[in-house]
């Protein structure tokens, strides 16, 4: 049974383009981070400030999606 905010297409559509941000995010980080180009704890501070400013948009982003 499909849950019914993901019969909207924006809604769909905005799930999967954050979810590929956020794991964009994670990758490039931890592959700078092995490289050794990245402290582990600017890598830790950068996922922080990515994720947090991300999650920070979502009420205004699913408002959008979901109106």
């Amino acid at each position: 049974m499909e849950h019914p905010a993901l019969k909207n297409k924006t809604f769909a559509t905005l799930l999967a383009l954050l979810l590929g941000w956020l794991v964009l995010v994670l990758l490039v980080v931890a592959g700078l981070r092995r490289r050794g180009r990245l402290s582990p704890e600017l890598a830790r501070k950068l996922v922080h400030a990515a994720l947090g400013l991300t999650a920070a948009a979502f009420p205004w982003l699913f408002g959008a999606a979901l109106a």
